[in-house]
């Protein structure tokens, strides 16, 4: 099975993370979540594309805090997420991860582009990987908010899952990192049938506090490199 990089995490996962399998059946696979777009206050404008008041709500309410602010530090780099913890979830359905589930490794790459972030997250052990071009950014001091219109694909399901992460960078990685994300639509194949249902929320938080930066070398979460059988040489 062949493993790659991908982005990041950051920011972080998914996990599944946006997601555990379920057998229950959900909506048309074609339908999508509404959003308004009315602005968001102290959230930067573009947000409300993707994000509305009431699905903030949602996530700040159970524990999920937005570092507000026009001056975020440079988050830009590799993370591992791999100690990502479910602490909330908006519901139960067959199938769903319980509250304490540590879902699979994932990796976040986060790309500054002038105001933006582009970001890429990989799972590989899910089969799940996906983009967040243009991701908004909030924050001050050491800590900030990323705000992603995610788009990703796993099994053949093409998803929307509008994801929130707080965290504070430091120079082992990103401390106190959490992140929060939604179903707002899926479509493309029956495993969307297994994936959260739309309006779903759920928060992650990584059980260390940590996302960790990833280092030259490293291939956690890499999707290009692959396993060898041979053993290590030794040490001279």
């Amino acid at each position: 099975m062949k493993y790659g990089l991908l982005f990041v995490g950051l920011f972080l996962g998914v996990s599944t993370l946006a997601f555990a399998k379920s057998k229950n059946k959900q909506p048309p696979a074609d339908t999508a979540a509404t959003t308004a777009t009315a602005p968001i206050p102290g959230v930067p404008a573009p947000v409300s594309k993707f994000l509305n008041q009431q699905d903030l709500d949602k996530m700040t309410k159970k524990g999920l805090k937005l570092n507000v602010g026009t001056t975020p530090p440079n988050m830009e780099g590799t993370y591992i997420l791999d100690s990502q913890t479910v602490r909330h979830k908006s519901g139960d359905f067959p199938g769903d991860y319980p509250i304490g589930h540590v879902v699979d490794l994932y990796t976040y790459t986060l790309k500054h582009k002038g105001i933006t972030v582009d970001v890429e997250y990989a799972s590989p052990a899910v089969d799940d990987k996906g983009t967040a071009d243009k991701a908004f950014v909030s924050g001050s001091g050491n800590c900030f908010t990323l705000y992603m219109d995610k788009k990703g694909e796993q099994g053949g399901c093409h998803y929307k899952v509008p994801s929130v992460v707080s965290a504070c960078v430091d120079e082992a990685g990103l401390k106190n990192f959490r992140a929060s994300f939604t179903m707002k639509s899926k479509s493309g194949s029956p495993v969307c049938d297994e994936l959260m249902p739309l309006g779903y929320v759920r928060i992650y938080e990584e059980a260390d506090g940590l996302a960790k930066r990833k280092q030259l070398g490293d291939d956690s979460g890499s999707y290009d490199v692959e396993p060898s059988d041979e053993p290590a040489p030794e040490k001279e």
